[in-house]
C-alpha cells in the first residue's frame, strides 16, 4: 500500500524528469555565476584600491620632490651674487620685489643709472622703503668705483649726434648706447646673426624684450645698411635654413625636399612651386636667400 502511495505521488514521467534536471543545471549555473561575480568584484575592488593608493603615494612623492626643488632653488637664489648693473627682471622678483617695481627699476637701469655702492641707490629714487631694504640686503656692491673706473669710462654713452651701424656693431658697442643693457645688446646681436642682418630698423621690434620706448630710443642712435648674409638655397641643408627666423623647420624641409626632387633652383621665384609658398612669405625671405654664391 505505501509503495503504491509513494509511487503515485513521487513518480515522474520522462518529460518531468528532464524538466527537473534542467532546473537543477540552471540553478547550478546561477550559483557558479554568483561565486565568479563575487570573486571578480572583490578582485576589481582590490585593484582599484591599489591604484588609488599608488596614485596617492605618487602625489606625496611629487610634493616631496617639488618641495626639495623649491628649497634648492631658494638656496641658490639666496647664495648667488646680484649686481644691479647686470640684474634681470626675474632676479628682482626672486628676491621678493613685485613685478611692477622690478620693471620700474629695470627701466632706470636701462636709462643708464649705475649702482656701485649703497649710496648709489639714492639715484633710483625708490619711494618704497621695503624695496630699498631688500636691495640693500640682497645686492652685492662693488668695493669701489675707482676699481672699475677704466671699464666705466669705456661704457659711457656715445654722444647723441653719433650713430652706429646696427649690422656691424658688436654687443660691447651696443652697450654704449643710451638705455641698452648687456642683455638687450646680446639679444640684438644674436637675432641679427640668425637673421643675416637688418634690412630695416623696423625689424628691431622682432627682438625679444624690445618695447616701443626702447625701440624709439634706438632709432635715434643706430642705422642700417645692405650688409646682409644670404643663404644659398641650392646648397643649404635643412638645419641651416631652419635657423633663420623667417623660414623655420617646416619651410626649410619643403625647400630642400623640392630641390632634391626637381633639381636646383634657377631663380628665387621657383620657390612659388612649393604649395605653401605665398607672396607674404616670399617677400620676407627674398632678401636673405639666393641661388648663386654671389
Amino acid at each position: 500500500m505505501w509503495k503504491k502511495v509513494l509511487r503515485e505521488y513521487f513518480s515522474f514521467s520522462r518529460k518531468e524528469r528532464r524538466g527537473v534536471w534542467f532546473l537543477m543545471i540552471l540553478l547550478f549555473l546561477l550559483l557558479c555565476y554568483r561565486i565568479i561575480q563575487h570573486n571578480f568584484y572583490n578582485k576589481e575592488n582590490l585593484l582599484s584600491y591599489q591604484i588609488i593608493i599608488k596614485n596617492e603615494i605618487q602625489k606625496v612623492d611629487n610634493l616631496k620632490q617639488k618641495k626639495k626643488w623649491y628649497q634648492q632653488k631658494n638656496k641658490l637664489i639666496n647664495n648667488r651674487k646680484l649686481y644691479f648693473n647686470y640684474v634681470q627682471e626675474q632676479d628682482l622678483i626672486d628676491i621678493g620685489i613685485s613685478k611692477e617695481n622690478a620693471r620700474l627699476l629695470l627701466q632706470k637701469k636701462n636709462d643708464g643709472i649705475k649702482v656701485y655702492t649703497e649710496e648709489d641707490l639714492t639715484q633710483l629714487n625708490i619711494q618704497d622703503s621695503s624695496v630699498l631694504t631688500k636691495l640693500k640686503e640682497r645686492l652685492t656692491f662693488f668695493p669701489s668705483k675707482k676699481y672699475f673706473q677704466n671699464n666705466f669710462n669705456k661704457s659711457q654713452a656715445l654722444p647723441s649726434n653719433v650713430k652706429i651701424n646696427i649690422n656691424l656693431a658688436d654687443s660691447n658697442s651696443l652697450e654704449q648706447l643710451k638705455g641698452i643693457g648687456m642683455g638687450t645688446a646680446k639679444r640684438i646681436v644674436k637675432y641679427r646673426d640668425r637673421l643675416g642682418g637688418f634690412i630695416s630698423l623696423e625689424q628691431l621690434k622682432e627682438v625679444w624684450g624690445m618695447d616701443s620706448a626702447l625701440y624709439e630710443r634706438l632709432l635715434k642712435q643706430v642705422y642700417t645698411d645692405a650688409t646682409i648674409h644670404k643663404l644659398n638655397i641650392n646648397y643649404a641643408d635643412v638645419s641651416d635654413l631652419a635657423k633663420h627666423p623667417y623660414i623655420g623647420y617646416s619651410m626649410a624641409k619643403l625647400i630642400v625636399n623640392y630641390r632634391l626632387q626637381h633639381g636646383k633652383y634657377y631663380e628665387l621665384k621657383d620657390l612659388y612651386n612649393i604649395h605653401v609658398m605665398n607672396e607674404k612669405i616670399f617677400i620676407k625671405i627674398e632678401p636673405y636667400i639666393s641661388t648663386t654664391d654671389d
